[in-house]
């Protein structure tokens, strides 16, 4: 049975800030396939790599992204990223891509528009688009762009996304896996990927290489290349 994928939750984020060059540059010595980020629209229709809504947590301001221009909150945080200087990195070093959009927002899909516009120049990459957002998906799919749509499953959206989503693949969170270790044998017999989020303890990524999990997400991706018996 092939081995789990190893993507960087928002790179390296156990031990380096997360969404930031130096979180993602130490998922590459880590020996990570991919990387996983979220992405945010800002106030001038910049895709920056965060996570929140607002500044708070990571820099203690209270800045909101999508009411703030990308100088400013690039000032509040100088390790802000914009996407293009990730899909660089990932092309140069020839890693994979997830990439999460992160809803409700004031933009509505707009984000989605933006990233489809900034990938086109990057075919060799494999880009995948998450989102807890059927809509979302649902967008991104109708433009058949060829780019991989995951749909972000948890206990308030499972039902809608089993049964009304077209997305090519799946992800679980990984406590959904341990109480319901048969969604990966059906998602995939329905010819999709599984991907597993967030998988850092050992028990929890021996057992998704033992279902057959095509990712694994995880914040420690060298311990995950260590457990699963990477050369």
């Amino acid at each position: 049975m092939p081995r789990p994928l190893i993507y960087a939750h928002r790179g390296s984020s156990f031990d380096h800030p997360e969404n930031t060059r130096t979180a993602f540059m130490a998922a590459i010595a880590d020996g990570a396939d991919g990387f996983e980020c979220d992405l945010r629209l800002t106030k001038d229709n910049q895709v920056i790599i965060w996570h929140d809504s607002n500044m708070l947590r990571m820099a203690n301001h209270k800045a909101v992204v999508a009411q703030t221009e990308y100088s400013k909150l690039k000032e509040i945080y100088p390790d802000l990223m914009l996407l293009t200087e990730l899909l660089e990195i990932a092309s140069e070093h020839k890693k994979s891509l997830a990439l999460e959009t992160k809803h409700p927002v004031p933009s509505g899909n707009e984000v989605e528009n933006k990233i489809l516009e900034l990938v086109k120049p990057f075919k060799d990459l494999d880009i995948a688009l998450l989102s807890f957002s059927w809509l979302a998906i649902e967008k991104v799919v109708r433009f058949e762009t060829g780019i991989e749509t995951v749909a972000l499953v948890n206990a308030l959206n499972a039902p809608i996304m089993n049964r009304f989503s077209s997305a090519k693949s799946f992800a679980p969170s990984i406590e959904e896996i341990r109480n319901h270790p048969e969604l990966v044998a059906k998602y995939q017999s329905e010819g999709k990927r599984v991907f597993v989020w967030t998988v850092n303890d050992v028990i929890d990524l021996k057992l998704c290489a033992e279902l057959g999990v095509d990712v694994v997400i995880t914040d420690m991706p060298a311990r995950a290349v260590s457990e699963l018996g990477y050369p």
